[in-house]
């Protein structure tokens, strides 16, 4: 299923770009990376109480985190094809958009705790239940 695949592919760029931006990222990238997941965490919290008036700007604001997230791995490729296929993803995402609520809140709190604590593995491993849920979330929707 093409729905699988390109959150195969997210995951695969995704996942190494993370790895690079978390070695090379300085403080100027942590105070990006801070400030991103804050103004998704105070919209997941705006939808988790039932208001999803702002899909648009939540959709915004999930790239912006996981952009920011990735912004320091040095190579403009890897974000460019992290770009397209992140907007693939996400494009079947809102064909049947349910938010998931606390859980994706997590997963994104997770990988903000981990990159900030300059911990790959862990960071990887919230990023990586991160996508699968989402897709698998997705696929029970459709």
């Amino acid at each position: 299923m093409a729905t699988g695949i390109v959150a195969s592919l997210r995951l695969l760029l995704e996942r190494h770009a993370l790895q690079q931006s978390i070695a090379n990222g300085d403080t100027d990238w942590e105070g990006d990376v801070v400030a991103a997941h804050h103004k998704l965490h105070r919209m997941e919290l705006q939808m988790q109480s039932g208001d999803e008036t702002e899909k648009e700007t939540w959709k915004r604001y999930d790239w912006e985190f996981h952009l920011s997230l990735i912004r320091a791995c040095n190579s403009q490729n890897l974000l460019s094809l992290h770009s397209k296929i992140y907007d693939k993803y996400l494009r079947y995402q809102m064909l049947v958009f349910t938010f998931r609520g606390e859980a994706a809140s997590a997963e994104h709190q997770g990988m903000l705790d981990a990159a900030l604590a300059r911990n790959p593995d862990t960071a990887i491993k919230f990023l990586e239940d991160h996508i699968n849920n989402g897709l698998i979330h997705t696929l029970e929707a459709m």
